[in-house]
């Protein structure tokens, strides 16, 4: 892969920094990665090729890409990280990663004069309860006081209308918080856009690249950790895969890595503004003007079960009220890996609240997913995923076989 013709553009009050992107070991066009925001933020967009090898390394690994080769000048001390984050996720996720050689030339100076702290903040649990550390934490003379809010396009929302009633409602947060919004758009997933891949290698990349690409503005970034250090999975925002993606110029940092997400929301609670306007739901086909959760989804009644542990149910008025029930859980909040770790933290903390009910349903999926993932579980989804379920619809149809082949019983005596 070749990383190349880093430029700047500007089009219609719109300012972006671009690299064309050339495949040299799989069947793929070239393509223009881009990162763009509006023209108050143009002078925080930088072209340093930075922002592009984060984007691009993960990508790599996952296409079996032989090397990546800049053409631009790159900071000596990302090089060093990103060669940890290349090698552990080839040690994860091999054979699907492929660790690459990085070909790229040193920068000689860096870059002076910015002490700027940013936070990506989606308006969810993790980077409000991160925002709120920050504040509380944080005196606003630190470098390390967030200054600004990053929020960006063409990640999780991908389409304009729902990106535009995200941008309106956090501006109110923004506000409160002393906070400037800072919205960007970018087309990196278009480099791989499964799902899968973006969970288990991609998302501190992605975070990361956007930070550097903000450079001209920034000298440090903030991403909530999703997970606490008890419950960290080999994933792309693990934090010593972000982390890594940090050079001399902008520093990656992650936050509230000892904090359980019911920890979280006992610190959201506190800020009234955030229980108002908390978006945690991910269908954006839904959303509507003041309206940014469904109430309905596996997100929005797993948040909800965080707040009723709390008792912040009852103000936690960004979310649609609806009853809680066993029925709920068990028809809502489907486990597997990636989500077993909160669900399983909400077990006594329902209980010790008299809520046995719900913590019964919990504990039941948790369970039912934990005998899932042996060896038996891991055999089923490969099944599912790779041989279309023959394997699953063989056995069944040999059971059915083997019940209408085998004689019945004698008929035990009848007493008078």
């Amino acid at each position: 892969m070749r990383i190349d013709d880093i430029r700047a553009e500007a089009a219609a009050g719109r300012h972006r920094v671009v690299a064309r992107v050339t495949w040299e070991d799989c069947e793929r066009e070239a393509q223009d990665i881009y990162f763009q925001t509006n023209e108050e933020f143009a002078p925080a967009l930088t072209c340093r090729p930075e922002a592009f090898l984060a984007a691009c390394l993960p990508p790599a690994l996952w296409s079996a890409e032989r090397r990546i080769r800049v053409d631009g000048d790159v900071c000596p001390e990302m090089l060093d990280n990103v060669r940890v984050v290349n090698n552990m996720l080839e040690h994860w996720f091999h054979p699907v990663a492929t660790a690459v050689s990085i070909e790229a030339p040193t920068r000689r100076r860096a870059a002076e004069g910015r002490r700027r702290a940013g936070l990506f903040f989606s308006g969810g649990l993790d980077s409000i309860a991160a925002l709120c550390g920050n504040r509380e934490d944080t005196h606003p003379g630190h470098p390390a006081y967030v200054k600004d809010g990053i929020l960006v396009y063409g990640l999780e929302v991908e389409e304009a209308l729902p990106f535009e009633l995200v941008v309106t409602q956090l501006q109110r947060l923004a506000r409160e918080a002393r906070l400037t919004l800072i919205p960007v758009a970018t087309n990196l997933r278009s480099l791989n856009p499964d799902w899968a891949f973006w969970f288990n290698g991609y998302n501190g990349g992605a975070l990361s690249a956007v930070g550097h690409a903000l450079g001209g503005r920034l000298s440090s970034v903030v991403i909530a950790s999703d997970y606490q250090v008890r419950a960290l999975q080999q994933h792309g925002s693990h934090p010593l895969v972000g982390q890594n993606f940090s050079s001399y110029d902008l520093k990656i940092r992650y936050a509230d890595v000892t904090l359980r997400r019911i920890d979280k929301a006992r610190r959201v609670a506190r800020w009234a503004p955030a229980l108002q306007n908390l978006r945690v739901c991910n269908r954006a086909h839904l959303y509507a003007e003041g309206t940014l959760n469904c109430g309905d989804c596996e997100k929005c009644v797993r948040t909800m079960l965080d707040f009723l542990v709390i008792g912040a149910l009852d103000r936690l008025t960004a979310i649609p009220r609806r009853e809680l029930t066993r029925e709920l859980i068990l028809s809502r909040c489907y486990m597997k890996p990636s989500t077993l770790p909160y669900y399983d933290e909400l077990i006594g903390p329902l209980r010790a609240v008299g809520r046995g009910d719900l913590a019964e349903a919990v504990d039941h999926l948790v369970r039912v997913a934990r005998c899932q993932d042996g060896w038996k579980g891991r055999l089923r989804r490969f099944d599912r995923e790779r041989l279309n379920g023959y394997v699953w619809t063989l056995r069944r149809s040999l059971r059915a076989s083997w019940r209408d082949t085998t004689p019945l019983a004698a008929p035990s005596a009848t007493r008078n």
